[in-house]
């Protein structure tokens, strides 16, 4: 499935649901890339983020919502 993905905030840290979806925020003071996956049953999804801001990496997934 194809999702759609933008910038996103680089607050507050970790997953936070809103009404379109989620935005993702990690910390990694080394990391050179983070990715975000998502599982439902048999069904994996990576989403690669992208956008950093210091040693923030975030991104808005639309279309993810809780359980």
């Amino acid at each position: 499935m194809s999702r759609a993905v933008g910038a996103g905030r680089p607050w507050p840290l970790g997953v936070t649901i809103d009404g379109d979806g989620v935005n993702v925020a990690v910390w990694s003071a080394s990391a050179t890339s983070v990715e975000f996956c998502l599982f439902d049953g048999d069904h994996q999804e990576t989403i690669a983020l992208t956008e950093r801001d210091g040693e923030i990496w975030h991104a808005h997934v639309s279309g993810v919502g809780l359980g």
